[in-house]
């Protein structure tokens, strides 16, 4: 599938590489310790081909000592690779987390950059990407789609330690969009949207909204539960809708109270198979 491609592949695991894989760990190590005069002159001395390619994550960056607004969207006409600024910018972001207090307003004010940038990028990906699948589209909108969807699952976790519900909402949105945008030919791509625009949602108070959002992952997935335990053993897809299904059923039986034996029996049914996997596959 398209997430193999060497090249987003670490994007995708950013809590296990971020250091590793960080293209310029001079940068990163000023922006850790919030030194964006530091950082700046660091990216000043690369190479001109390298501050091209990352103009705009120099942006984002030269923010924090000359507030302005960015206009990310003649940014990405410069040449700039979406995917590689948002993931090295990403990466940025774990470092200060893992040093910094969450509530810290530097903190916040990156944070909020990113979904900046995220909402201009989401609305790049959306108008070129349309007609996807059916119609083909660049590889480097998937690639740059991918890495945001990704991050923003990251600054959706942020947003959620620091309960700003209403950007844990946005950052969420984003994915969904993405989705619908370059993934919706993966069954467990819309279970994973869907679910999460559940728990967002709850988190704003649109409780109905919330239990539409999770009833639909039941209706959609509940039939993978009448599959043989082979089936989900060979297709790592199944698993995935597997555990969005099980997730889902939970949310909505907790949130509206509910009796149904259909209901709590499927459940039973996911937690059943998913022991029985762990137990094949030795986890």
């Amino acid at each position: 599938m398209p997430g193999e491609q060497k090249g987003i592949q670490d994007l995708y695991f950013p809590n296990r590489s971020y250091r590793e894989n960080a293209q310029f760990p001079n940068i990163m190590a000023a922006v850790e310790n919030l030194d964006f005069k530091q950082a700046v002159s660091e990216f000043d001395k690369l190479r001109p081909e390298e501050r091209k390619a990352y103009i705009i994550m120099s942006s984002v960056l030269k923010n924090f000592l000359d507030p302005r607004k960015i206009n990310f969207n003649l940014l990405f006409q410069t040449g700039a690779e979406l995917y590689k600024n948002i993931g090295e910018l990403g990466f940025y972001f774990q470092a200060i987390l893992d040093k910094k207090n969450a509530d810290n307003e530097d903190v916040r004010k990156y944070a909020d950059l990113l979904m900046q940038l995220s909402i201009a990028g989401v609305m790049k990906i959306q108008e070129e990407a349309k007609g996807y699948p059916e119609k083909p589209i660049n590889g480097m909108v998937w690639l740059d789609g991918a890495c945001i969807d990704v991050w923003n699952d990251f600054l959706a976790n942020y947003f959620d330690i620091i309960k700003d519900y209403k950007n844990y909402y946005n950052s969420r949105l984003i994915q969904s969009r993405i989705v619908f945008a370059i993934k919706r030919h993966y069954s467990y791509e819309i279970a994973r949207s869907t679910y999460n625009m559940g728990l967002a949602n709850s988190k704003i108070g649109e409780m109905e909204t919330a239990l539409k959002c999770y009833q639909a992952v039941v209706d959609d997935f509940q039939e993978i539960l009448d599959q043989p335990l082979e089936y989900f053993a060979e297709n790592m897809e199944a698993v995935h809708e597997l555990y969005y299904l099980g997730e889902a059923l939970e949310k909505y039986i907790d949130l509206e109270g509910h009796s149904d034996e259909t209901l709590r029996e499927q459940y039973r049914k996911v937690k059943e198979l998913e022991n029985m996997l762990k137990s094949k596959m030795n986890i």
